[in-house]
């Protein structure tokens, strides 16, 4: 008797374990020269970038939905969705990727839009950021001008031990 597999690939049960820390936001992940979504964050991305909604084998015969944007192209998109008020949650590589292995990925940024000024009501309740992981700290906002409008850059790094 067979035991069932995983329920995704390695990949797809790696991105979809970043998500579920951070389920306030689209979550981006760095794969090779892109910066991909999968299943409902990939179908709010296609939507709102306007970019091809495709698919990818997720294991056991099934597909996922998926859309990426180029690593080189990041700011430019990562400042449309800001502007239209998403939470993103960026993770990268954190290692040199080798063959026929993982590579480690973990959230180190989560530009977030800066706060509504009052009488403005467009918030998109699904992706407030309104949780925060006690094992994370924000070390500081970074605050810069993109595309005409502003964006809080929260880098972030492990707690130090105590």
């Amino acid at each position: 008797m067979k035991s069932p597999g995983p329920k995704y690939s390695p990949m797809l049960e790696q991105y979809f374990g970043m998500k579920a820390k951070h389920p306030e936001a689209i979550l981006l992940s760095r794969v090779g020269d892109f910066y991909e979504a999968y299943g409902e964050d990939a179908e709010i991305v296609a939507r709102a970038l306007q970019i091809a909604l495709t698919s990818k084998e997720a294991g056991g015969g099934k597909r996922v939905a998926m859309a990426g944007v180029p690593h080189h192209a990041l700011a430019q998109y990562l400042a449309r969705l800001v502007q239209q008020r998403f939470v993103v949650a960026l993770a990268e590589q954190l290692e040199i990727p080798q063959p026929n292995r993982l590579v480690r990925r973990d959230v180190v940024r989560l530009p977030s839009p800066p706060p509504l000024r009052a009488g403005v009501r467009r918030v998109h309740a699904h992706r407030r950021h309104d949780q925060e992981d006690d094992s994370l700290r924000v070390p500081g906002d970074a605050r810069r001008d993109e595309d005409r409008d502003r964006i809080t850059d929260h880098r972030l790094c492990a707690a130090p031990a105590e």
